[in-house]
């Protein structure tokens, strides 16, 4: 039998190597709410501060992308990857103070500008801890 890693350890190991769950932009305020307070009480961030987001895009061409991220950057979002090929991806990161209800209305504001460039914004979630 292996031994298992006490509870605190796994969900640091998480918070350490990898990005909260990716959420679906179109999720609700009560999905939001609950990943919330999931996120909370397993510690993973302490989301009554600001953190640093990670917003996800896509398009069929990197051009698109291209001009989304230049109206992102005169925004304030800082670029973290643009990656060209069959299905390009932009991924920009933000530090912002969010709520379920702050989420919501910027995930549709994202959406909206994402279609103005023919894009799609396919999920966001916490940037890695440093």
């Amino acid at each position: 039998m292996r031994p298992r890693l006490p509870l605190f350890l796994a969900l640091l190991l998480l918070a350490l190597t990898a990005r909260a769950a990716t959420l679906s932009p179109t999720a609700s305020r009560a999905e939001l709410q609950r990943w919330f307070m999931t996120t909370q009480e397993s510690h993973v961030a302490d989301l009554g501060r600001p953190q640093r987001w990670v917003y996800e895009f896509l398009a069929t061409d990197t051009r698109s992308l291209e001009a989304l991220s230049a109206e992102l950057v005169r925004r304030d979002y800082v670029v973290g990857a643009l990656e060209a090929g069959p299905a390009p991806i932009l991924r920009v990161t933000k530090v912002e103070l969010h709520s379920p209800f702050t989420l919501v209305q910027l995930n549709k504001a994202l959406n909206d500008l994402a279609r103005k460039h023919g894009a799609r914004y396919v999920g966001l979630g916490l940037a890695q801890a440093d």
